[in-house]
């Protein structure tokens, strides 16, 4: 009977331990609806602790269920794939490429004969001030000028990286596992949180360049056999007062340290004797998101974008494509609690402020780019509303570690882990 009272004593403690770093929390971000129904939660919590307190088989029963209720059960762990992604795609059809057309009236013209389908709506969105510009609803003096300032440091020192691929020196001998164990730990000092070694997957290269007017239209041919992905990622406090200024600078800023970190491991590998091309924002060759899903690092939600089965989609992503041989990247077998979770949450699809998120007839979701983008151009930054109230996109603090630890038990506990997040965190 002391066992019982002491465990759940203990439990009451960490309980209101909880609740206070929660209170902090929100006080920090200067929530206020959210505060009072914690507060409110918490004293009835307490009323229901006290009263159970002064009964033995009470006890029992709540330290039984507590315990219960914790123990990892998924009945589906089959990998669930919410989004299609075209094979092959032609990055000219993508609302930064068609943006930038309004600059460059040849390519205009080329564009609209092979897309016809597509004019009437650019034409609008060419009429649209540009992301960053003073009229924007979120335009600020100083701060809009950062991410400025981050594009177009990765803009010029991309044409450069990307154009001189080939080898600096002879091929040398090395251990395929030791070039790959110091690779990892190169990003990871660089700044990545996590990395990811495969075989590239061909149909996600890219069909034909579409972003830059240098090579506008040509035909991609990426012969490179392996593809290293570099996960970095973002501010949580920028991210959370979304949409803001200071979602683009988050956004800028993460590109721009995973361009360096792109830069840093093709430069390495080829002193080793073989080609190794970066693919930063602005130029890419590939489509990362895919790619990332299939890494085994986490999975593809509605929104469209990867979820990090640690950082969620509080992540930017680089990419370096080689022929050199590398120890591919062990897959973490647990992510299944995430193809769970999207299944059960609607977050991102409820809060999309266009409702660009759509489900189709088979279940899957699409995301209508064309009224997405125009959303950021209408306020003038990222918006990041899907990533905001992912309930995976918390700081990476130890509150925040049992409360991903919690949303990957099984079904109940991330039913109540929404309930939670959507009433004290959003």
């Amino acid at each position: 009977m002391k066992f019982i009272n002491i465990f759940y004593l203990i439990l009451a403690i960490l309980i209101n331990l909880i609740y206070i770093s929660l209170l902090f929390f929100q006080i920090k971000l200067k929530y206020k609806k959210q505060l009072i129904r914690l507060l409110i939660t918490i004293i009835i919590t307490n009323i229901i602790l006290f009263s159970i307190y002064y009964s033995y088989y009470a006890q029992i029963f709540f330290s039984v269920i507590f315990i219960l209720h914790l123990l990892p059960f998924f009945p589906n762990k089959e990998k669930n794939s919410f989004y299609n992604f075209p094979e092959n795609y032609d990055e000219r059809k993508n609302m930064f490429s068609r943006n930038n057309l309004k600059n460059y009236p040849a390519l205009k013209e080329k564009y609209y004969k092979i897309y016809p389908e597509h004019l009437k709506f650019d034409n609008k969105l060419h009429k649209m001030p540009e992301i960053g510009s003073s009229s924007n609803k979120y335009y600020h003096q100083y701060k809009s000028k950062i991410a400025d300032a981050n594009f177009i440091t990765t803009a010029k020192t991309a044409k450069n990286f990307r154009e001189d691929i080939s080898p600096t020196t002879e091929k040398v001998d090395f251990s395929p596992e030791e070039l790959t164990k110091h690779i990892i730990e190169m990003a990871k000092y660089s700044g990545a949180i996590d990395i990811s070694i495969n075989k590239l997957d061909k149909k996600y290269v890219y069909s034909y360049h579409g972003r830059q007017a240098y090579n506008w239209g040509e035909e991609i041919k990426l012969n490179h056999k392996n593809v290293i992905l570099i996960f970095v990622p973002m501010n949580f406090y920028d991210i959370e007062k979304a949409p803001n200024t200071n979602v683009i600078i988050a956004s800028s800023s993460a590109y721009l340290e995973a361009a360096k970190i792109a830069y840093l491991i093709s430069e390495y590998i080829k002193l080793f004797g073989y080609e190794a091309k970066p693919h930063i924002d602005g130029n890419y060759d590939l489509l990362c998101t895919p790619l990332a899903g299939e890494s085994g690092l986490g999975t593809i939600g509605k929104s469209g974008l990867f979820l990090h089965h640690k950082f969620g989609s509080l992540i930017r992503i680089s990419a370096v494509t080689t022929n050199i041989e590398l120890a591919y990247t062990p897959q973490i077998k647990k992510t299944y609690h995430l193809d769970n979770l999207c299944r059960i949450c609607n977050n991102c699809v409820l809060n999309c402020p266009t409702k660009s998120i759509r489900q189709q007839n088979n279940n899957k979701y699409y995301v209508r780019q064309e009224t997405c983008f125009a959303y950021w151009k209408t306020i003038g930054t990222d918006c990041a509303k899907c990533i905001k109230v992912c309930p995976m996109t918390k700081p990476d603090t130890l509150l925040f570690k049992c409360f991903k630890f919690y949303l990957s038990r099984n079904l109940i506990t991330q039913k109540l882990g929404l309930l939670l997040n959507n009433l004290f965190l959003l």
